[in-house]
Protein backbone atom coordinates (compact mmCIF):
# COMPACT_ATOMS: atom_id res chain seq x y z
CA UNK A 1 0.00 0.00 0.00
CA UNK A 2 0.98 3.70 -1.05
CA UNK A 3 2.50 5.43 2.51
CA UNK A 4 0.05 6.45 5.08
CA UNK A 5 -0.94 6.06 8.39
CA UNK A 6 -0.75 1.94 8.79
CA UNK A 7 -3.39 0.77 11.90
CA UNK A 8 -2.81 -2.43 13.83
CA UNK A 9 -4.92 -3.97 11.84
CA UNK A 10 -4.66 -6.81 9.33
CA UNK A 11 -5.21 -5.21 5.86
CA UNK A 12 -7.61 -6.85 2.83
CA UNK A 13 -5.19 -8.71 0.02
CA UNK A 14 -6.45 -8.25 -3.74
CA UNK A 15 -6.37 -12.02 -4.09
CA UNK A 16 -6.97 -14.54 -1.11
CA UNK A 17 -3.80 -15.94 0.27
CA UNK A 18 -4.62 -19.93 -0.57
CA UNK A 19 -5.07 -18.65 -4.20
CA UNK A 20 -1.73 -16.63 -4.29
CA UNK A 21 0.12 -19.56 -2.72
CA UNK A 22 -1.40 -22.11 -5.15
CA UNK A 23 -0.63 -19.91 -8.20
CA UNK A 24 2.63 -19.03 -7.09
CA UNK A 25 3.64 -22.76 -6.71
CA UNK A 26 2.18 -23.57 -10.16
CA UNK A 27 4.22 -21.41 -12.39
CA UNK A 28 7.48 -22.03 -13.59
CA UNK A 29 10.07 -20.56 -11.70
CA UNK A 30 11.85 -18.55 -14.66
CA UNK A 31 8.27 -16.94 -14.69
CA UNK A 32 8.69 -15.18 -11.36
CA UNK A 33 10.74 -12.32 -12.26
CA UNK A 34 8.75 -11.55 -15.27
CA UNK A 35 5.23 -11.52 -13.47
CA UNK A 36 6.64 -9.97 -10.46
CA UNK A 37 5.31 -6.04 -11.14
CA UNK A 38 2.25 -7.59 -12.04
CA UNK A 39 1.50 -9.21 -8.68
CA UNK A 40 2.61 -6.22 -6.48
CA UNK A 41 1.31 -3.52 -8.10
CA UNK A 42 1.61 -1.00 -5.16
CA UNK A 43 3.33 -3.17 -2.95
CA UNK A 44 6.80 -2.12 -1.95
CA UNK A 45 9.00 -5.10 -2.77
CA UNK A 46 8.27 -9.59 -2.64
CA UNK A 47 9.50 -9.28 1.18
CA UNK A 48 6.80 -6.62 1.77
CA UNK A 49 3.94 -9.07 -0.06
CA UNK A 50 4.95 -12.13 1.33
CA UNK A 51 4.76 -10.58 4.80
CA UNK A 52 1.17 -9.07 3.84
CA UNK A 53 -0.05 -12.54 2.38
CA UNK A 54 1.25 -14.24 5.96
CA UNK A 55 -0.78 -11.45 7.68
CA UNK A 56 -3.75 -12.75 6.23
CA UNK A 57 -2.90 -16.49 6.30
CA UNK A 58 -2.35 -15.87 10.92
CA UNK A 59 -5.83 -13.50 10.80
CA UNK A 60 -7.57 -16.33 9.05
CA UNK A 61 -6.32 -19.03 11.26
CA UNK A 62 -7.92 -16.94 14.33
CA UNK A 63 -11.42 -19.64 14.23
CA UNK A 64 -9.15 -22.46 15.30
CA UNK A 65 -5.83 -20.89 16.92
CA UNK A 66 -5.28 -18.12 19.73
CA UNK A 67 -3.29 -16.36 17.56
CA UNK A 68 -1.83 -12.14 17.64
CA UNK A 69 0.51 -10.33 14.99
CA UNK A 70 3.22 -8.52 16.49
CA UNK A 71 4.04 -6.01 13.46
CA UNK A 72 8.00 -4.62 13.86
CA UNK A 73 9.57 -2.17 12.22
CA UNK A 74 13.09 -2.78 11.01
CA UNK A 75 14.75 -5.10 13.84
CA UNK A 76 18.49 -3.94 15.37
CA UNK A 77 20.65 -4.88 18.35
CA UNK A 78 19.44 -5.35 21.73
CA UNK A 79 18.80 -2.51 23.95
CA UNK A 80 19.86 -4.73 27.01
CA UNK A 81 18.82 -8.30 26.67
CA UNK A 82 21.26 -10.76 26.30
CA UNK A 83 23.65 -7.76 26.18
CA UNK A 84 23.72 -4.42 24.97
CA UNK A 85 24.40 -3.83 21.49
CA UNK A 86 24.20 -7.37 20.70
CA UNK A 87 23.20 -8.23 17.17
CA UNK A 88 23.08 -10.69 14.06
CA UNK A 89 25.20 -8.23 11.76
CA UNK A 90 24.29 -10.08 8.64
CA UNK A 91 20.67 -8.96 8.69
CA UNK A 92 20.09 -6.48 5.63
CA UNK A 93 19.22 -3.62 8.32
CA UNK A 94 22.47 -3.91 10.58
CA UNK A 95 24.51 -4.01 7.34
CA UNK A 96 22.64 -1.41 6.32
CA UNK A 97 23.84 0.64 9.52
CA UNK A 98 27.26 -0.72 9.47
CA UNK A 99 27.98 0.38 5.75
CA UNK A 100 26.33 3.95 7.12
CA UNK A 101 28.28 4.58 10.29
CA UNK A 102 31.71 3.24 8.24
CA UNK A 103 31.61 6.03 5.38
CA UNK A 104 30.40 3.16 2.59
CA UNK A 105 27.85 6.27 1.26
CA UNK A 106 28.61 9.60 0.58
CA UNK A 107 25.04 10.07 0.20
CA UNK A 108 22.51 8.50 2.13
CA UNK A 109 19.36 7.60 0.33
CA UNK A 110 16.43 8.91 2.65
CA UNK A 111 14.38 12.03 3.94
CA UNK A 112 16.61 13.70 6.49
CA UNK A 113 13.47 15.16 8.07
CA UNK A 114 11.50 11.83 8.41
CA UNK A 115 11.99 9.05 10.79
CA UNK A 116 13.12 5.62 10.90
CA UNK A 117 11.16 3.05 12.69
CA UNK A 118 13.77 0.85 14.33
CA UNK A 119 13.19 -2.08 17.01
CA UNK A 120 15.44 -3.52 19.13
CA UNK A 121 15.64 -6.71 19.01
CA UNK A 122 15.01 -7.86 22.58
CA UNK A 123 11.45 -5.46 22.29
CA UNK A 124 10.29 -7.13 19.26
CA UNK A 125 11.06 -10.84 21.44
CA UNK A 126 9.32 -9.24 25.11
CA UNK A 127 6.04 -8.41 23.06
CA UNK A 128 5.90 -11.32 21.18
CA UNK A 129 5.61 -13.00 24.79
CA UNK A 130 2.98 -10.51 26.33
CA UNK A 131 1.58 -10.58 23.37
CA UNK A 132 1.09 -14.38 23.80
CA UNK A 133 0.44 -14.45 28.10
CA UNK A 134 -2.50 -11.53 27.11
CA UNK A 135 -3.69 -13.88 25.10
CA UNK A 136 -3.58 -16.25 27.58
CA UNK A 137 -5.35 -15.37 30.22
CA UNK A 138 -7.30 -12.88 28.34
CA UNK A 139 -11.31 -13.31 28.66
CA UNK A 140 -13.19 -13.20 26.60
CA UNK A 141 -9.79 -13.80 24.27
CA UNK A 142 -9.61 -10.85 21.13
CA UNK A 143 -7.59 -10.83 18.15
CA UNK A 144 -5.12 -7.90 18.34
CA UNK A 145 -2.36 -6.62 15.83
CA UNK A 146 0.51 -5.01 17.54
CA UNK A 147 2.96 -2.64 15.43
CA UNK A 148 5.63 -3.22 17.91
CA UNK A 149 7.48 0.60 16.71
CA UNK A 150 8.28 3.61 18.38
CA UNK A 151 5.72 5.80 19.33
CA UNK A 152 5.92 8.76 16.16
CA UNK A 153 4.38 11.44 18.39
CA UNK A 154 6.22 10.86 22.15
CA UNK A 155 9.65 9.39 21.40
CA UNK A 156 10.33 9.31 17.41
CA UNK A 157 14.00 8.18 16.57
CA UNK A 158 15.10 10.93 13.50
CA UNK A 159 17.18 8.85 10.17
CA UNK A 160 19.33 12.24 10.57
CA UNK A 161 20.22 11.53 14.08
CA UNK A 162 20.62 7.75 14.11
CA UNK A 163 22.86 8.37 11.15
CA UNK A 164 24.66 11.39 12.89
CA UNK A 165 24.67 9.85 16.49
CA UNK A 166 26.01 5.99 14.82
CA UNK A 167 28.47 7.67 12.82
CA UNK A 168 29.62 9.89 15.82
CA UNK A 169 29.99 6.63 17.91
CA UNK A 170 31.95 5.09 15.46
CA UNK A 171 34.21 7.55 14.74
CA UNK A 172 35.43 9.20 17.67
CA UNK A 173 34.85 5.27 20.02
CA UNK A 174 35.97 2.99 18.08
CA UNK A 175 39.47 1.83 16.23
CA UNK A 176 38.01 0.74 13.05
CA UNK A 177 39.28 2.17 9.60
CA UNK A 178 37.09 5.48 9.14
CA UNK A 179 37.64 9.07 7.74
CA UNK A 180 37.49 11.47 10.47
CA UNK A 181 35.33 14.31 10.91
CA UNK A 182 33.24 12.50 7.64
CA UNK A 183 29.51 12.53 7.68
CA UNK A 184 27.28 11.46 4.69
CA UNK A 185 25.03 13.20 2.99
CA UNK A 186 21.03 12.66 3.20
CA UNK A 187 19.06 12.85 -0.39
CA UNK A 188 15.77 11.14 -1.00
CA UNK A 189 16.25 11.40 -4.58
CA UNK A 190 17.30 8.38 -6.29
CA UNK A 191 19.24 10.48 -9.05
CA UNK A 192 21.58 12.32 -6.55
CA UNK A 193 22.04 9.47 -4.52
CA UNK A 194 23.39 7.52 -7.39
CA UNK A 195 25.56 10.21 -9.17
CA UNK A 196 26.91 11.61 -5.91
CA UNK A 197 28.06 7.82 -4.44
CA UNK A 198 29.27 6.78 -8.03
CA UNK A 199 31.56 10.52 -8.30
CA UNK A 200 32.40 10.40 -4.96
CA UNK A 201 32.85 6.78 -3.68
CA UNK A 202 33.00 4.30 -6.81
CA UNK A 203 35.75 6.17 -8.58
CA UNK A 204 37.42 7.28 -5.80
CA UNK A 205 37.33 3.85 -4.14
CA UNK A 206 38.21 1.68 -7.67
CA UNK A 207 41.59 4.22 -8.45
CA UNK A 208 42.83 3.27 -4.43
CA UNK A 209 42.04 -0.35 -4.49
CA UNK A 210 43.42 -0.70 -8.14
CA UNK A 211 46.53 0.99 -6.64
CA UNK A 212 46.63 -2.25 -4.12
CA UNK A 213 46.83 -4.61 -6.89
CA UNK A 214 44.20 -6.83 -7.72
CA UNK A 215 41.37 -5.66 -4.47
CA UNK A 216 39.21 -4.32 -6.98
CA UNK A 217 36.63 -7.21 -7.28
CA UNK A 218 35.95 -7.54 -3.38
CA UNK A 219 35.45 -3.12 -3.68
CA UNK A 220 32.87 -4.17 -6.61
CA UNK A 221 31.01 -5.98 -4.74
CA UNK A 222 30.33 -4.04 -1.75
CA UNK A 223 30.10 -1.39 -3.37
CA UNK A 224 26.48 -3.20 -5.25
CA UNK A 225 25.91 -4.87 -2.29
CA UNK A 226 25.64 -1.16 -0.49
CA UNK A 227 23.81 0.56 -3.87
CA UNK A 228 21.02 -2.50 -3.53
CA UNK A 229 20.95 -2.63 0.34
CA UNK A 230 20.00 1.01 -0.06
CA UNK A 231 17.37 0.97 -2.22
CA UNK A 232 15.54 -2.14 -0.60
CA UNK A 233 15.24 0.22 2.31
CA UNK A 234 13.98 3.38 0.34
CA UNK A 235 10.61 2.60 0.73
CA UNK A 236 11.05 2.92 4.57
CA UNK A 237 13.63 6.02 4.54
CA UNK A 238 12.39 8.49 2.24
CA UNK A 239 8.82 8.15 3.18
CA UNK A 240 7.25 9.17 6.41
CA UNK A 241 4.69 5.98 7.62
CA UNK A 242 2.49 6.89 10.27
CA UNK A 243 2.42 3.42 12.75
CA UNK A 244 -0.42 3.53 15.16
CA UNK A 245 0.41 1.89 18.74
CA UNK A 246 -2.62 2.20 20.66
CA UNK A 247 -2.88 -1.72 21.02
CA UNK A 248 0.75 -1.61 22.40
CA UNK A 249 0.01 1.27 24.75
CA UNK A 250 -2.32 -1.13 26.30
CA UNK A 251 -0.56 -4.24 26.36
CA UNK A 252 2.29 -2.28 27.98
CA UNK A 253 -0.67 -0.70 30.58
CA UNK A 254 -1.94 -4.50 31.14
CA UNK A 255 1.61 -5.27 32.37
CA UNK A 256 2.58 -5.02 36.53
CA UNK A 257 5.82 -2.98 37.07
CA UNK A 258 8.25 -6.10 37.66
CA UNK A 259 7.14 -7.37 33.71
CA UNK A 260 7.46 -4.39 32.55
CA UNK A 261 11.03 -4.37 34.24
CA UNK A 262 12.02 -7.60 33.06
CA UNK A 263 9.80 -7.68 29.61
CA UNK A 264 10.36 -3.47 28.59
CA UNK A 265 8.21 -3.14 25.56
CA UNK A 266 7.44 0.86 26.27
CA UNK A 267 9.80 2.98 23.34
CA UNK A 268 9.22 5.52 25.38
CA UNK A 269 11.47 5.03 28.10
CA UNK A 270 14.34 4.33 25.30
CA UNK A 271 17.32 6.67 25.30
CA UNK A 272 17.75 6.92 21.52
CA UNK A 273 21.05 8.40 21.49
CA UNK A 274 22.13 5.26 24.16
CA UNK A 275 20.75 2.71 22.10
CA UNK A 276 22.70 4.23 18.52
CA UNK A 277 25.63 4.01 20.83
CA UNK A 278 25.00 0.21 21.73
CA UNK A 279 24.30 -0.25 17.27
CA UNK A 280 27.14 1.02 16.39
CA UNK A 281 28.98 -0.12 18.91
CA UNK A 282 27.03 -3.98 18.40
CA UNK A 283 28.13 -3.64 14.60
CA UNK A 284 31.82 -3.46 15.38
CA UNK A 285 32.25 -5.84 18.17
CA UNK A 286 29.77 -8.55 16.41
CA UNK A 287 30.85 -8.46 13.18
CA UNK A 288 31.83 -11.45 11.42
CA UNK A 289 33.45 -9.92 8.04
Amino acid sequence: MPPGTVEEKVYPTDIEPEVALKFLASIPTDWSASITKLILKDKINTYAYSKHIAERLVERAWNNLPVSIVRPGGITSAMTEPLPGWNETQSSSSKWAKLIFCGAYHTVLGNKQGRFELTPVDYAVNTCLAAAWRLGTATPKTFHVYNCVPNRKSNPIMLRDLINWGCETTRESLSVKKHENYYPLISNNTNIFDVNNYLFRKIPGQFWTLLKKGSYPNFQKDYNEAQLIAKTFKAVTTENWEFETSNMAELNQLMDPLDKALFPIDFDQIDWKLFIEYLACGLHKHSQN
